[in-house]
């Protein structure tokens, strides 16, 4: 079992950010949000995200989170 706070290794933002909503049961949707928010302000390309969350079923409370971010 993972200590909070523990270092890991992140390898691709985009899986990074669909991981964190995909588990956001588990880690907290706080984070999951912290996450996204990070990512569009990196400016890297959203429909990355959607490749790889639409197969894991995290697509659709991502987009809705895109959504409610870029209002």
């Amino acid at each position: 079992e993972e200590d909070p706070g523990e270092p890991f290794w992140i390898t691709d933002p985009a899986r990074t950010v669909v991981d964190a909503y995909r588990l956001r049961h588990q880690i907290g949707e706080d984070l999951a949000h912290a996450a996204l928010r990070e990512y569009l302000r990196s400016g890297r390309k959203q429909t990355r995200l959607a490749e790889l969350a639409q197969p894991l079923r995290a697509w659709a409370p991502l987009s809705a989170a895109m959504r409610v971010l870029g209002e």
